[in-house]
């Protein structure tokens, strides 16, 4: 079982403020206009200049999962995954699943619970 370094996203945020965030505390992630709001797990909210594919591109790819048009959530903060009602239930708020993206979301979740959780 080898233990995951949390690694360290680096964000020009708000009014130029450069931060580093660690991909653990963050909970998800919302695309509003040209902007990504990046919601914490402490409850702080960071908005950075850019799109969702650089987002993606930013994020590791085992623990950060689009789940729909205007989300990403960190899979290791998902407490409940409510099909029937089409959201996803983290400590920090709900967010919504899109039927384009429901497929691999599910795949993704099933293949973090393995790999990181050993369910």
């Amino acid at each position: 079982n080898t233990a995951v370094k949390p690694q360290i996203i680096h964000l020009t945020v708000d009014r130029g403020d450069e931060i580093l965030l660690y991909d653990d505390e963050i909970a998800y992630c919302e695309s509003r206009g040209h902007n990504i709001l990046f919601y914490c797990t402490d409850g702080q909210m960071y908005s950075w200049r850019g799109t969702m594919a650089q987002l993606l591109n930013k994020l590791p790819p085992d623990y950060f999962v689009q789940c729909h048009r205007s989300f990403v959530v960190n899979l290791a903060h998902v407490c409940k995954v409510s099909e029937k009602n089409g959201e996803i239930s983290l400590a920090t708020g709900v967010v919504p699943i899109g039927p384009s993206f429901k497929a691999d979301f599910l795949a993704a979740r099933i293949r973090f619970m393995k790999e990181r959780l050993h369910v």
